[in-house]
């Protein structure tokens, strides 16, 4: 059987399966692509008008002729202007800087007057008030504040004598202590000096002189200069005034700046109980 070879109009009729009539997918016409606008073209051209409309008013209306040469390599510099925000980020910089400063400042004194007054309220205040009780010094320091002072030192020499020579002393020691821990209130140390000076002066002989210094912490970090003291010791007293009232002195610590003339006083106004008159009033 011979085949049937295909005629000249069937080898010419165009194949819709190859130009896409039956397939699935339909490939792109690229004409159509390429007569189709580009938008970001189109965009670009819409800002290179506006720009050049600027340029053109920046230059022919904005300025006067005299300064229009200037517009382009100056005003539409890049450079120039990155060179402008620079100094103005510098000046705001600066002026920030010290606005900052000044707000430090007042801050920072701010702090400090409530820290004084925290200071002035509450900060140890320590004071030395000794006292005697027959033959022992109580050398007390007294902390009349409202926090504990984390720090307390005295010292002082203390010496014996009458109360007719009181520079010249029978008996002189030394006494010195720290206080790590010095609380509201009074603390004390008995030290024995082996002689009783006498509660009342009109049976006084003896005198005690303590003479040294003292320094503490407030609780806060502050050290106050030390303090300097001396005192002489003086007995219950009892004086006839100048008015004619009779005055009563308590015992206690003198300051040695008082001290001689205090003694005169007491001396010359004491009151004499009728034994020490009577014993004045016998032949010798």
């Amino acid at each position: 059987m011979v085949n049937k070879l295909p005629s000249g109009n069937e080898t010419n009729k165009p194949n819709k399966q190859a130009n896409g009539a039956n397939t699935p997918f339909a490939v792109a016409d690229s004409t159509a692509t390429a007569d189709r606008p580009d938008n970001t073209s189109k965009y670009q051209d819409t800002i290179k008008n506006y720009l050049q409309i600027s340029y053109r008013w920046l230059r022919f209306t904005a300025f006067p002729p005299t300064y229009r040469w200037f517009i382009k390599p100056v005003v539409l510099n890049a450079g120039v202007w990155t060179a402008l925000a620079t100094v103005f980020i510098a000046i705001w910089t600066g002026v920030y800087t010290h606005y900052a400063k000044r707000q430090w400042q007042a801050i920072e004194g701010q702090n400090r007057l409530l820290r004084q007054q925290l200071v002035g309220t509450l900060a140890a205040v320590v004071s030395f008030t000794p006292s005697i009780s027959g033959h022992k010094l109580n050398p007390v320091l007294e902390n009349r504040g409202s926090v504990i002072s984390p720090y307390a030192h005295i010292s002082f020499r203390w010496g014996i004598s009458t109360l007719s020579k009181p520079d010249a002393f029978l008996r002189q020691g030394n006494y010195s202590n720290t206080i790590p821990q010095l609380p509201p209130g009074g603390h004390g140390e008995l030290l024995d000096i082996g002689i009783t000076p006498g509660e009342n002066f009109a049976g006084q002989e003896y005198t005690v002189k303590i003479e040294g210094s003292f320094d503490f912490d407030n609780g806060f970090g502050d050290r106050p200069p030390a303090q300097t003291f001396c005192y002489y010791y003086l007995g219950k007293a009892q004086v006839l005034s100048e008015q004619g009232t009779i005055e009563t002195d308590s015992a206690g610590f003198t300051p040695c700046s008082d001290f001689p003339e205090r003694l005169a006083y007491f001396q010359t106004h004491r009151i004499q109980t009728k034994e020490q008159t009577s014993r004045q009033s016998q032949p010798n």
